[in-house]
């Protein structure tokens, strides 16, 4: 699938997400079991083709990068996979957070790029702690208005998150994406859902 492909699906893509307007968790589980049940098939690809595919931009996204576990890891990552796909030109490798602290100089090559998308690091450094005090501290009863409100709220996050996600694997060419922690962790519910349209 090429750039133009990429922006054709990721111009429909958005136009769903903005038309639909979930007033409660349940709506939301409901959209995501739909993206679930209808997830396209697997393409068949022989090693040859499937290297060529992902060689033009592969994307780690995560909370943030400096010089903790995750970050060293995904260098790790970044490299093995360079070395693996490049060829006469090497593999082009995106990071991708809500975060680059200093420190992550040490474990990012210059080469890779850099991509910062405000509002997608997590716990308390997501908007603060704003989120992670109402979904964690905060007494919400399910189905009780403050719960609907943070539901719509965080859903509208991710739709943001997703746009701006979007936009950039389809200018950069990214066909090969790699959440690290931001679907394992609920230390951003916002970053965690904006992924799914990507992974299906």
């Amino acid at each position: 699938m090429d750039s133009n492909h990429k922006k054709v699906l990721f111009s429909r893509m958005m136009d769903r997400l903005k038309s639909f307007k979930p007033v409660n968790w349940n709506d939301i589980t409901d959209a995501l079991s739909v993206v679930k049940e209808n997830a396209p098939p697997l393409e068949p690809f022989d090693e040859a083709e499937f290297f060529e595919k992902v060689r033009k931009g592969i994307g780690f996204l995560t909370f943030a990068f400096g010089i903790d576990g995750v970050s060293i890891e995904i260098s790790k990552y970044a490299q093995c996979l360079q070395n693996i796909l490049s060829n006469e030109e090497k593999a082009s490798i995106h990071l991708i957070a809500g975060d680059f602290y200093s420190q992550a100089d040490s474990v990012i090559k210059p080469e890779w790029h850099r991509f910062h998308i405000p509002r997608v690091n997590g716990w308390l450094k997501w908007d603060s702690g704003v989120w992670f005090d109402k979904l964690f501290y905060r007494d919400m009863p399910e189905g009780s208005p403050e719960s609907d409100e943070v539901a719509v709220a965080i859903w509208n996050q991710a739709v943001g998150l997703a746009e701006k996600l979007g936009a950039y694997i389809a200018e950069k060419d990214i066909s090969l994406l790699i959440p690290v922690n931001v679907n394992s962790n609920p230390g951003n519910l916002a970053t965690g859902m904006c992924t799914v349209w990507f992974l299906n």
